[in-house]
Parts: C-alpha cells; structure tokens; sequence
C-alpha cells in the first residue's frame, strides 16, 4: 500500500503557503485498508519531524508537527503506510513551500494609475510595465502578486499563471490575498540571448471597485485600484535580487480594454495597444495581503454553440448549460466596425433571447472597432458572464468554463454554481 494524491491544506506542492502548521491529506492506493502511517518532514534535507509510526486509519487533516517553517522556506515530507496485514509500503513524497509571512517581507509599494478617480466615472484598464534584466544563471525565480481589483501578468508575453481573475473576490476592508506564481523558466534565457525581460501587468476594477450584488453598487471597498507586485530572483552563486513595485513603472490607461465590469461587460477597442508613456503612483494600503491559499479558477471545458432563429428572425447561440465562464471568438470583418455580444439564460414565452435575471441587462461587451479586416481571436479579460450579439461577417464562438479544481483532480466547483439550472444563451445579430 502507498499514499497516492498528497495534499497540504487541499492543495498540491503548495508555493506560497501561508498557514505555518498545514494539514497532510493523501488517498491510499493498493491493499485493503490503512492500519498505520509513518511522516517524516525535511528542510534542506535534514530531518526536522518524524511522526513515528501512528495506529491510525486517517488519511485526512493529519497535523503537521514538525517546527513553524519560516519564510519563503520550502518542507519537504513523505509518508508511508501499513495496509490491513500491517505490512509496510514504499514511501511517498511532496513538499510545501512558504510564501511572505511578515508585514516585513514585502518590500514593493503600492502603486496605482496616475490619476486621482473622480466620483461617478468609470476608468480603462490600467496598464503597468517594468523592464529588467536578470543574469543568466536564474535558479529560481517567484512572484508574488495582488490588487485591490483584478489584475492579469506576462513576463515578456507569456502569462506567469493560467489563473484567472486573481486575487479572487474578498472583503478588502479585512484581507487581501496575494496569489504566489514560479516564473524561474520564463526568466531563462538560451545561451547568448540577453537578459533583458518585461514585465506586463493590466489592472480592472473587479470587486474592488466594480459593480457587485444585486442592484451593481460600485466603489463599494475604495475609488482607487491598487497594485502589488514582488519579484524575487536567486541566482546559482547565491546572488539575489528583487524587482518590486513602485512609482519606476511604466504606467498608461490607453489598452485596447476601454472598460471592464464583472456585471456591466466590457468595452473594447482592438485597434489600441497600451503607449507605457507615464509613470505609476506610489500609493498606501493598511491591510496587510496574506497568502491566498485557495485553489484558483482556471480555464476548464470549452463549449460548443448550437445555432438557434429565433420567431423573429434573431439568431441566438445555445450552449446547452448555464455557468460561469466567458466567450472567446473568431471575426473576419471591415476594420472599425463594431460587435456587441449580450448576456442571457432563456428563451422568452414567445420563443425570443431574453434574461433571467433583471441585473444582467447590463452585461455587455463590445469591441468598439476591430484593428484590420482579418479574422481574429477575442475574448473577454475581465468579465465572466457574457452572450454574444455580433454584426460580422464571419463568425466563430467558443464558450470557455471557469472551474476551481478540488482535491480528487475533479472539476467539480466552478465561480457561480448553477449546476442543473438553465441554460447558457447568446443573441447573434447579422
């Protein structure tokens, strides 16, 4: 018998672990049952915990006992079992690694779009860039980032994770959860490239400042979207370095995503691209982000649209479910002109596109005007709960779920659960 699917606190070879004393999870795998287990933890490689063998069926919430881990400090810890017969199995291992525990770690600032936010209005996306260089021998390279809002990262256009909507929703007035991301290979360079890097990260107003609950209040936890970013590189001779948020970035708000709501859509405009011609402001935030310790929404199944026309001539995509996700598109059109893609659940008693909920008659999305007459992929950055209303030429459209993986490798949660209720509508305008 051998432990199979090893977890700390739910979470597979946790990077940025918050919680100092975790609980060990793991599922048995040959023999009948479990009688007895045996962990031993280890830092550095040196032993630091050995539980002894425990008489125990348990395989979940087992206490981690060994001392509290520091910082950034990495356990590694393995456990073998004794099945019905009380005979030993081989050992099994996994690790845990710590993320920024003290307000003292983080050394990056807060830092915000350079402009102060005006009652009533609602502002783009606000774009942040930082160049840098590493040296070419990067051992390990971590990134540990937040918002109050949404943010999105890439290190030289390539994403640091496929999470999406991060930090996730939260009650900003008590924590802040910050999400812990491994970059070391988009840091490595081949032999005789340069080490120059960039670093991308688009900021939305998400829960923080966004339209949220019932009746879309926004500015409800703050006017002024932050961010907070912390990049810590080693080196293979030991050498460190850190590259941190503060008012050097490079900072614009002229992105081709003019306007982002998680209720109220988004507007796009593809022919922009963000010019980095100002510089983010320094500002201050009094709750101190912890580890988020979650596990993040990722992109899951993609769906298929089944054409529908509806009595009136409309044409109607339905992808035979409801749930929490957004569109991603293909369109061949004249550049400049325009697609609006509009959130629905059901088909009216007389057969039309109609919505479910009153609130969600606020939910669009456009792309003010396309950048050249081809066909081209969008999607929705910021928002998750869009229908598709679109006056092109060509079409193409794919819905893409949002799951949150729990133990088990099953998707099984995703943001909104309408598990079994309705179905997933889009109205095709031609």
């Amino acid at each position: 018998m051998r432990a199979v699917h090893m977890r700390t606190d739910y979470l597979k070879e946790p990077v940025g672990l918050g919680n100092p004393t975790p609980r060990l999870y793991w599922k048995c795998e040959g023999g009948v049952a479990q009688s007895a287990y045996q962990v031993i933890a280890e830092k550095d490689g040196e032993q630091i915990w050995d539980s002894g063998k425990v008489s125990s069926a348990s395989s979940t919430h087992i206490p981690y006992g060994g001392p509290h881990p520091g910082s950034r400090e990495r356990i590694d810890w393995k456990v073998r079992l004794w099945d019905e017969k009380d005979e030993p199995g081989e050992w099994s291992g996994s690790f845990f690694e710590m993320g920024l525990l003290l307000a003292g770690d983080w050394k990056a600032k807060w830092i915000s779009g350079n402009y102060r936010p005006k009652k009533n209005t609602r502002y783009p996306v606000d774009c942040f860039r930082k160049t840098f260089t590493a040296g070419k021998r990067v051992k390990r390279a971590v990134l540990y980032m937040s918002a109050c809002g949404l943010y999105r990262g890439w290190i030289d256009g390539k994403p640091v994770s496929d999470a999406v909507f991060m930090p996730g929703a939260t009650d900003y007035r008590k924590r802040i959860p910050y999400q812990t991301y491994d970059v070391t290979e988009l840091l490595r360079k081949e032999e005789g490239e340069s080490g120059s890097h960039t670093l991308d990260i688009w900021r939305a107003d998400g829960w923080y400042r966004g339209s949220i609950g019932c009746f879309g209040p926004t500015n409800v936890f703050g006017r002024q979207t932050k961010l907070l970013c912390q990049m810590e590189i080693t080196y293979e001779n030991g050498g460190r370095e850190m590259v941190l948020s503060d008012g050097s970035f490079s900072w614009s708000n002229d992105g081709p995503i003019r306007f982002a709501d998680l209720e109220d859509g988004e507007i796009v405009d593809a022919s922009m691209t963000p010019s980095y011609s100002g510089k983010a402001m320094e500002t201050k935030e009094e709750v101190v982000p912890t580890a988020g310790d979650n596990v993040l929404p990722k992109e899951k199944e993609r769906f298929t649209a089944k054409l529908l026309t509806t009595p009136s001539g409309k044409k109607v995509l339905d992808f035979g479910q409801n749930l929490a996700g957004y569109l991603e598109f293909r369109v061949k059109g004249a550049k400049g002109q325009q697609i609006r893609l509009t959130c629905g659940e059901i088909l009216d008693e007389n057969g039309e596109f109609g919505y479910l909920l009153k609130f969600d008659a606020g939910a669009d999305f456009e792309t003010g005007e396309l950048a050249e007459k081809q066909l081209r992929a969008l999607w929705t950055a910021f928002c998750f709960h869009e229908s598709l209303d679109v006056d092109t030429v060509e079409y193409d459209a794919k819905l893409q779920a949002l799951y949150q993986q729990l133990p088990g490798d099953r998707a099984s949660c995703s943001w909104y659960d309408y598990e079994g209720f309705g179905r997933y509508m889009c109205e095709l305008l031609v």
